[in-house]
This record gives C-alpha cells, structure tokens and sequence, in this order.
C-alpha cells in the first residue's frame, strides 16, 4: 500500500512538471507570436516560405489541387503582383501531400494570425533545441557558457536567424530530430513517433541523420527502437 501510494506521489509529481513546463512553453510561444506579428508580418506579408505552404495546403482542404497552375499563379500574384516569368526562381506548391495533414491547424487560421504563430514557433525551437542537445549529450556547462552557447547557436550567424525570418521549415524538423533522438535514448517509442511524424514536414532533409540514429541504436541492440 506504501509503495502505492509513493508511486502515485512521483506520478502526480511528474504531471504537474509536465503541466507547468507545456504551460511555460505556450506562454513564451505566444509572447514570440505577438512581437513577430509587429517586427515582422505587418511589414513582410505574404514574402515567407510559410505562405506557399500555407496557400496549397488550403487548396487541398478545399478540394483543389495545389500542384495546378491556377494555384501556383495565385501564389505568385499574393507574393509579387504578377505571375514570375519563366527565368525566375518559381514559387509554387511542390512539397509533400502529408504536410496538409501534419500542420493542418495553422493552415485553417487566417494568414496573418498562422505565419505569426508559426514563425514565433520557430524562434522559440531555435532557442530550445540547443538546450535539448546539451540534455541528451549530458553536458555540465555553466550558467555563462550555456547562456553563449544558446545565443551564439541562434544569432551567431546569419543562416540560423534566416529560417525564423524567412518562416522556414529548418527549425521544426531539427527539433522533430532532437525529439526523435531524445525518445531513442530513453527508449520511449510514443515520443519516437512523435518526431518522425515532424520529420515528414520536409522528409528529404533528414534521411542522413535518421540512418545514422537507427544504426547506432541496431548496434545498441534497441531492435524495437528501430522497429519503431
């Protein structure tokens, strides 16, 4: 009875962690969202990587199909006025089917509120995912050098801080790889799935590092994290 009840103890201790941290993380991500929405989308509109994605995915909800011209030109005439002449850099739909299915919320919001959130989201993963990194690899850094390590990974360069201004992909798949990682590591197969699911948000950019997390996980034996 004593063991049940300890047990019970850490378990609710545990959810209110859980509870507490997801509430943190929804806080942050909508402060990000808001101060995006007036540095950024008032001023940019409809020039992101966000804004295809989010047009052909709508199109598909609505029955059309997103790799047609007619969607493609409405692409180009939101973004730049005029369709693009053929020796330009196209814009159009040309991602996965399943991105429609994966990230349907943001795509049933209107634009402005939906590139805001996401672009919030990805700043707030750019920061996170160094954090994860050191976790998994068990560093013991202190207070400066982890506060360094997380702002030189973020603002150190210019390619980081792009894919949150541009509303790029990057940074969701590169905590979906974190994620799928850390559910490796602790052998937890729901957490597994969790992040190959946000792996087939732009599933050609991650079949390197994934091969390279499976083999090392046949060599450690975990079939099942494999099967996974």
């Amino acid at each position: 009875m004593i063991k049940v009840r300890s047990m019970m103890a850490r378990w609710d201790k545990q959810v209110k962690t859980y509870f507490y941290l997801f509430a943190v993380f929804i806080i942050f991500w909508i402060l990000l969202s808001i101060a995006t929405y007036f540095l950024l989308v008032r001023f940019r509109q409809h020039l992101t990587d966000f804004y295809p994605r989010w047009e052909g995915s709508r199109a598909a909800l609505a029955g059309e199909n997103p790799y047609s011209p007619e969607v493609s030109w409405r692409i180009q005439k939101t973004m730049f006025g005029r369709r693009q002449e053929s020796y330009e850099i196209m814009q159009h739909y040309t991602y996965p089917a399943t991105i429609t299915w994966l990230l349907i919320p943001f795509w049933i919001l209107p634009y402005p509120i939906a590139v805001s959130l996401w672009q919030g989201l990805q700043l707030l993963l750019l920061l996170l995912s160094p954090v994860g990194v050191v976790l998994l690899l068990r560093w013991k850094l202190r207070g400066t050098v982890f506060f360094f390590l997380v702002f030189l990974s973020v603002f150190g360069f210019r390619y980081p801080i792009n894919t949150y201004v541009l509303g790029q992909f990057i940074p969701f798949v590169l905590a979906s790889i974190i994620l799928a990682w850390c559910g490796m590591a602790i052998n937890k197969p729901v957490i597994i799935y969790l992040g190959l699911l946000g792996l087939l948000v732009r599933p050609e950019v991650v079949a390197i590092p994934m091969v390279i997390l499976l083999l090392h996980n046949w060599v450690e034996r975990k079939r099942g994290v494999v099967a996974a």
